[in-house]
């Protein structure tokens, strides 16, 4: 390894290190002080480097590509406010679990705190948002230097990795020269194993982690006569297919959240899954007629507001799997939490059953109100005119000719795909930024994931204000050439304001909560040179949808929340209507 220089050479054996770690993707946002790193990266082999052009972006890019391969990814900016602009993005990774090694290069000690330009204080900028921190120091040039480095390297792997992925935090002050001069360096100390890296690619320290053991889930669903399996968002594939296989074995309905991956088809045939839990349970009949008696969570807690009021009131057990021993129990309500491995759990437990354990007249009642609720769910959206806006994520959804990863942006359209979406393709994924529900970096963050090109397409469901929000992004797509569809429903604001109690008081509602910009999207989106298009109809949504572009949708925010309620109404009478006519639970 050529190490150039004594300020080059500790951070290409640094980047050396990440890259035996496995480490496949680094995001860059130009700048001087950080040119040293971006130059090691960029001689990496096996590290493949993105410049992004804005650092708030460049993190929610970075974002992107960690969820997308579900490795850490390299993040990195020059010093000053370029290093506050990583983190909203750092922010999210933390809360969702993402893990990122940020590399903010820094201003060496003497230049800081005396009027030096871009030095702010940056130890520990991120605070508790970084699973680890740690300034890199200024060292002469030598072998136990470059140790330090390497076990730097595979610490912060390892802390990215750990029980509760994250982003990590590694501050580079540099001084001069930070340009790949070659400079005289001690041969001895260059063709150290320090310098060169352990023999055969391996990494410089190996932390291994044991498997959390698995409590006895078995036990408690055959306890239970009325269990309900509840999943929201996660990310393992072979996951979905254990809880289907449990559920379907046990009798306990699923209620699958978009995000949890279970709503698709080869698993419904099967599986006793409930994906429009959000509209039913607004029947006061439902929630109060059918109560369960245990419940299971796994995966981060859905969106639906309805359900999370139910899930505070029930006096039932509720055992929530949470792999990241943090306290992920927002309602408060949960009679135990369980830190262990979830796959382990329910494989374990899935072993065991010999057959059914729920009553099956509670598995059946909940079969019979979720095809009331789906019908209920067409017949309404089928009398609401082009484009309502949970009808063009159903439709859209339904109509899919080939599979895709679907990003899904916060507010209104993550809303509206959990209770609108439909169980639909088994090659569709389901991804969105809802550690902090932020609205920020949606589109950057939907350019990562498909910039490692292991999914075919991405297909983005926004709305305007997001869009506005993270626009800049449309230059990284254009410069990196990175195909994506992005579905725009644009009903010039803020469309969620209105189903809050805001919305009631009238004064300065619209300008300064609802907020509408007046921007024209269509000539925003044709300056960065994006195939645009306006589809009038359903058949020209599906043709839209199937090709890389915008997809653009004006609606009218009175109209939409008047339509919500109609079609919630429709379906929570016609759920109640089921259920009376099964004389169950009565």
């Amino acid at each position: 390894m050529e190490l150039t220089n004594e300020t080059f050479a500790p951070l290409r054996v640094l980047i050396d290190e990440f890259a035996r770690a496995g480490i496949e993707h680094a995001v860059v946002a130009p700048g001087s002080r950080n040119a040293p790193i971006a130059y090691a990266l960029g001689d990496q082999e096996g590290i493949k480097c993105w410049s992004v052009l804005d650092e708030r972006s460049a993190g929610f890019f970075a974002l992107g590509v960690a969820k997308s391969t579900r490795k850490p990814v390299i993040l990195t900016c020059t010093s000053g406010s370029a290093a506050a602009n990583f983190h909203p993005a750092i922010v999210e990774a933390s809360h969702a679990g993402i893990p990122m090694i940020v590399l903010t290069a820094d201003r060496p000690p003497e230049l800081r705190d005396v009027g030096a330009g871009q030095a702010i204080d940056q130890i520990d900028l991120y605070g508790g948002a970084a699973r680890w921190f740690v300034e890199a120091g200024n060292h002469e040039f030598s072998e136990q230097t470059l140790r330090h480095f390497r076990a730097l390297g595979s610490r912060a792997v390892d802390e990215a990795l750990g029980d509760d992925p994250g982003p990590v935090h590694i501050n580079l002050p540099l001084r001069e020269p930070l340009r790949p001069v070659a400079e005289e360096l001690d041969p001895g100390v260059c063709g150290s194993e320090a310098a060169q890296g352990r023999a055969d690619g391996a990494v410089w320290t190996r932390s291994d982690t044991a498997t959390p053991l698995a409590p006895d889930l078995y036990s408690a669903l055959a306890d239970a006569k009325h269990p309900l399996i509840v999943v929201g968002e996660q990310h393992q594939p072979d996951l979905a297919l254990t809880i289907a296989h449990l559920a379907t074995a046990t009798g306990a309905p699923v209620f699958a959240d978009s995000l949890s991956q279970l709503r698709r088809s080869e698993l419904a045939e099967h599986t006793p899954l409930v994906s429009s839990y959000d509209l039913i349970l607004r029947s006061k009949l439902v929630s109060e007629k059918l109560s369960p008696d245990l419940i299971v969570r796994i995966g981060e807690t859905p969106t639906s507001k309805p359900l999370r009021n139910w899930l505070a009131d029930l006096t039932c057990r509720q055992i929530v799997i949470d792999p990241r021993s943090r306290w992920a129990e927002p309602s408060r309500n949960a009679s135990e939490i369980w830190h262990c491995d979830p796959l382990a759990t329910l494989t374990a437990a899935a072993g065991r059953v010999e057959g059914p354990t729920a009553s099956p007249s509670w598995t059946s009642a909940w079969d019979v109100i979720e095809t009331a609720a789906q019908s209920a769910i067409d017949h309404a959206l089928a009398a609401e005119p082009f484009p309502f806006e949970p009808a063009v994520y159903r439709h859209a959804l339904s109509s899919l000719q080939a599979g895709a990863t679907i990003f899904v942006s916060s507010s209104m359209p993550i809303r509206d795909v959990e209770a609108f979406g439909p169980v639909s393709r088994d090659d569709v994924r389901y991804l969105s930024n809802r550690g902090t529900n932020g609205i920020d970096g949606v589109i950057s963050t939907a350019l990562g994931v498909r910039a490692p090109y292991n999914c075919d397409r991405v297909i983005v469901f926004t709305g305007d204000l997001a869009l506005l929000y993270d626009s800049g992004a449309l230059a990284t797509a254009k410069r990196h050439e990175i195909p994506i569809t992005i579905v725009c429903v644009d009903n010039d604001g803020g469309g969620i304001f209105s189903f809050l109690p805001v919305a009631e008081h009238e004064d300065h509602f619209e300008e300064l909560i609802a907020t509408p910009s007046g921007v024209d999207i269509e000539a925003l989106v044709k300056a960065y040179g994006m195939p645009y298009t306006a589809p009038h109809d359903a058949n020209a949504l599906d043709t839209a949808v199937e090709q890389p572009g915008f997809v653009h949708l004006k609606t009218d925010r009175a109209a939409n929340k008047a339509g919500h309620d109609r079609v919630a109404a429709h379906v929570a009478d016609s759920v109640a209507a089921a259920l009376a006519e099964t004389g169950a639970f009565h």
